[in-house]
Parts: C-alpha cells; structure tokens; sequence
C-alpha cells in the first residue's frame, strides 16, 4: 500500500497537537519543568498553572480536531499550515492571558498592604531595540517581494524534499506573504510579551538577563528563517536551483539548535 506523504506529515503533526494537549491536561495539576505551559506566572501561583494548562490542553485537543477534519476532507497543504500557526499563536496567548489574569487576581486578594520588596523591584525589559530589528528584516523581504512579485508565477513550491524537490504547493499570496508573515508575527509576538520579567522566570528565581536572552533568541530565529523564505522566492522566479533551500535550512537549523543551547545553559 502507497502512503501519501503529505497525508502522513499531517496526520503526524495533528496526532503530536492531540498528544500534547492530553499530556497538559493529564498533569494540569502537578506543577512540573516538563510538560505543560511552562513560564513565570505558573510558577508562581498553583491556581495559575491549573487554569493556564487546562486552557492550553483544551485548545490543543480543539486545534487537532480542526486539523484532523482537514484531512479528512483533504484540505491543501498550505491552508492546513496557515490554520495550524493560527491555532498554536491564539492556544499560546489564551493561555498565557489565563494564567497571568489568574496570578494578578490573587495577587490582589493578598492580604498584605504592598506587594514583597523582591516583587516591587521588577521592571519591564525594553523589548524595542529586538522589535525594531525584527520589523527591519520584514521590511527587506516584503521589498523584495514587491519587486518579484509580477514575476512569481500563481502557484508556488513552499515545500521541498531532502533532494531539493519541491513536494508541496501553495497559491502565490499564501506561499510567499501569508505563510512568512504569520511566523514573522508568531515570534515578534513572544519576543514582545517577554518583556515582563515573569513572564519568563522560574517562580521567585528571577535572572535578570532572561528577558534579554529570550528576545535575543527570538530575534535571532527570526532573522535567520528570513534567508530561507527569500530563498524561496528566489526559486520560485527561477533564479537560483532548489536545492539551495536546503542548505539554508539546514543552516538555520544548525543555528536555532546553537541558540537553543545558550539560551537553556546560560546563568
């Protein structure tokens, strides 16, 4: 029996959605550095990292029903991945939302007149110098988009095999705009809301470079995918061979994974 790969690579990606928000929801009760919605507001507040999780688990296991109805009514590739980095960005910020209301609203039952000396002292992280860098690189590519773009042909390759065959398709505005700039928005959104302090601790245990390192990465993996959707474009008006855009991602990649690395190893 023939399996259909783009078939397969959705039906991979719903089931690890549906595995996920099982996982949140089983340990929505166990605070935990392992699954689940895991930032500062959870770790300070067990009410928090409860309601925070169950939205989060409730809104993985809605995205995979969505997502797996698009399969079976054999939705294109392209519409399927749109839908998916929409449902992850609104699960991610309804649960964040939830669980920072939730940390406040006890924090104003508290009884105590003002809040601990160690609390009073956290100052938002300016987040606009990593903000502008990103719009700066946004800017590059949709220039070079507008300049491409009566050359771009109505369908496009988005995808491409480990050979450099382009195995997926896309109509012209949603390869080339839609796509890009949803995950452009998705990381310029997480590097704007990392600019609380607890956002991005661990409970009490604040470092107070950790703001700056997320927005650091963030801007860095943003700045380093743009390389490949102007790769991309450059293929899809017949300038440059296909397999070039795997050698940007496989840089890219190799890049994220170097971040990834300091960022978790950092002190």
């Amino acid at each position: 029996m023939v399996t259909n790969p783009d078939i397969s690579i959705e039906a991979f990606t719903t089931a690890m959605v549906l595995i996920a928000g099982l996982l949140t929801l089983a340990f929505r009760n166990n605070i935990n550095s392992y699954i689940g919605l895991r930032m500062g507001y959870t770790y300070l507040s067990e009410e928090s990292w409860r309601k925070g999780n169950t939205v989060a688990g409730i809104g993985m296991l809605l995205l995979s029903l969505v997502l797996a109805v698009m399969i079976l009514f054999k939705v294109r590739r392209d519409v399927f991945t749109v839908t998916l980095l929409i449902g992850a960005f609104v699960v991610i910020w309804a649960s964040t939302y939830v669980a920072k209301r939730t940390y406040e609203l006890e924090d104003l039952r508290r009884e105590a007149p003002e809040k601990p000396e160690q609390e009073r002292q956290i100052s938002e992280f300016n987040v606009r110098p990593y903000l502008t860098i990103q719009l700066a690189v946004l800017a590059i590519y949709l220039i070079l988009t507008a300049f491409f773009w009566e050359m771009i042909p109505d369908t496009v390759a988005i995808h491409f095999d480990l050979s450099g065959q382009p195995d997926g398709f896309a109509d012209k505005a949603t390869g080339i705009l839609i796509i890009p700039l949803l995950m452009w928005g998705f990381l310029f959104a997480i590097t704007y809301f990392v600019k609380s302090p607890l956002l991005t601790s661990r409970g009490l245990f604040i470092l107070p470079n950790m703001s700056k390192r997320f927005a650091k990465f963030m801007t860095v993996v943003n700045i380093a995918l743009t390389p490949v959707y102007t790769i991309v474009l450059l293929y899809n008006v017949a300038l440059i061979p296909s397999i070039y855009v795997n050698y940007a991602a496989f840089l890219v990649l190799a890049g994220i994974f170097f971040e990834s690395y300091r960022l978790l190893s950092a002190r």
